[in-house]
C-alpha cells in the first residue's frame, strides 16, 4: 500500500554490473595522468515503483 494514496503499490530496487564493450560502448577515456575516466566496468541501480490506478 502506497501511504501517501492509500492504492497499491510494488516496488523493486536491484543493481547490477555490466561490461559496457560488450555493448559496443567505446573505449575507456584516459586523462593525461593515465587515470580512466570512464572503467569497463559499470553499476547500475535502480528502483522501480508502481502504483495502481
Amino acid at each position: 500500500m502506497d501511504l501517501p494514496t492509500q492504492k497499491q503499490s510494488i516496488g523493486i530496487m536491484g543493481s547490477m554490473t555490466i561490461d559496457r564493450t560488450a555493448y559496443g560502448v567505446g573505449k575507456a577515456m584516459q586523462l593525461p595522468t593515465g587515470r580512466v575516466i570512464i572503467a569497463n566496468e559499470v553499476q547500475i541501480d535502480f528502483v522501480i515503483l508502481g502504483i495502481a490506478e
